[in-house]
């Protein structure tokens, strides 16, 4: 079973997400703030935790962004470059390997994400792991 989820459109406006305000953050990106909203890439790792919006442009987020590039960074985030990405979902044909491309698709809101930490733990989660992990609390794997 999937991820309950909403498709990224102009028509979903992004403060209906949460029950969090996220013009409330705003400016002061405090350590102890939770996400108010995930956005993610349905069709790869690539993960965007939203931990503030500014009220006056509604455009411009803080928050952690994962790539897929095992490396997560705090930073500045556009709502309407967001937006605009659409991915598709490849599919190889078993019989002759051909490659087939499914049409292009935004990016997906986690409808039932239920943030389980403060910026500062993600953040810290985040490098421990290479990766934006769901449970800020999860063990790191001893390596060896």
């Amino acid at each position: 079973m999937g991820v309950p989820c909403q498709a990224m459109t102009s028509h979903n406006p992004i403060h209906e997400t949460s029950s969090h305000q996220p013009h409330e953050n705003w400016p002061d990106q405090r350590a102890n703030m939770p996400p108010v909203l995930k956005i993610f890439d349905p069709t790869g790792p690539a993960t965007w935790l939203i931990f503030a919006i500014d009220p006056d442009d509604d455009d411009t987020m803080f928050g952690l962004a994962d790539l897929g590039f095992q490396c997560p960074e705090l930073g500045y985030i556009s709502l309407s470059e967001l937006n605009d990405i659409r991915v598709s979902i490849k599919i190889r044909n078993p019989r002759n390997g051909a490659v087939i491309s499914g049409p292009p698709i935004p990016l997906e809101r986690d409808l039932h994400f239920q943030p389980n930490g403060s910026l500062s733990e993600y953040a810290r989660a985040a490098r421990h792991h290479s990766q934006i992990v769901d449970d800020v609390h999860k063990p790191v794997p001893v390596k060896g």
